[in-house]
């Protein structure tokens, strides 16, 4: 049996870099003599962040918020310059129930913020004819930011993780947020990040954005 070693990179870096995570690795060796070997090992490399504390920026300019209500993934949101004002729906008041489940309080639409920007991004939001656009939701799948491009509007649940470490994470405005959670055809899920009330705002309302991503 060989013995157990310890690799060590030349200058202690992998290129290109790896998001936090654990990993399996594959192993290959050929020496000198032209005889290779090789060997798999599972969860064998873990990647730590490095902002592992709510708050912290990392190394990227995103902040880390927190972990997701969905599996208790680390989540990242942008710095404030990024935040904007939008509609949740195309700022008409031709209003329309999309098939996301409505978010009342335990399902699982409060919770994806992922799931449903992927669905609302190209979702007719209107009555009128023709595809009309989820405004706030395709502000975060269409963002580029601190090099990231996977970045969605948070759902109800998410946006309460902001919400409660807003302090930390820093750049809040005492206003009101959207989440990607719809209510039904009228209604969306928003916060105040005054007073922490989850509640509902006409989908045809501009309201702040703060978008997030997650490892996964």
């Amino acid at each position: 049996t060989a013995p157990n070693y310890t690799w060590t990179l030349d200058d202690n870096t992998i290129t290109p870099a790896l998001t936090a995570g654990t990993y399996d690795i594959t192993l290959t060796i050929t020496d000198t003599a032209s005889n290779g070997g090789n060997d798999s090992t599972t969860n064998e490399l873990t990647i730590t962040a490095d902002c592992p504390n709510i708050g912290n920026v990392c190394s990227d300019g995103s902040i880390y918020a927190g972990v997701s209500p969905d599996g208790n993934k680390a989540m990242y949101t942008t710095t404030a310059a990024h935040e904007t004002a939008r509609t949740w729906n195309d700022g008409s008041v031709n209003l329309l129930d999309t098939s996301l489940a409505n978010c009342s309080s335990a399902e699982s639409t409060c919770r994806t913020g992922q799931n449903n920007t992927t669905f609302l991004a190209t979702a007719d939001s209107a009555t009128t004819a023709g595809i009309q656009p989820h405004n706030a939701a395709q502000y975060c799948e269409n963002l580029t930011a601190h090099g990231q491009t996977d970045w969605y509007l948070p759902a109800k649940d998410e946006l309460n993780v902001l919400f409660t470490n807003r302090t930390a994470i820093g750049g809040f405005a005492n206003a009101w947020y959207w989440s990607s959670s719809e209510i039904n055809s009228y209604f969306a899920r928003v916060q105040s990040f005054t007073s922490g009330l989850s509640t509902h705002n006409s989908k045809e309302h501009a309201v702040r954005v703060r978008c997030v991503r997650r490892v996964n």
